[in-house]
């Protein structure tokens, strides 16, 4: 990784590598990128989220099953 300086414009990603599920509790595990104006990464990581798939149902107006969400 390279060294971040004041004034730099940072980008970061998050990529999904799986969705699943675990004892009826969803997960997601992410990849983690930032990279700096010069495209150069200046860190890097992964991540694991638990998340409530009814929350994404209701945020849109539709009831969808946990497994309509894998």
């Amino acid at each position: 990784t390279n060294q971040v300086w004041p004034g730099d414009n940072l980008d970061a990603k998050a990529t999904v590598l799986a969705v699943r599920e675990e004892a009826g509790q969803h997960f997601v595990d992410l990849t983690l990128s930032t990279t700096n104006q010069d495209g150069k990464e200046v860190a890097s990581g992964s991540a694991t989220a638990r998340v409530d798939p009814r929350a994404a149902s209701r945020r849109h107006g539709r009831r969808r099953s946990p497994a309509a969400m894998m």
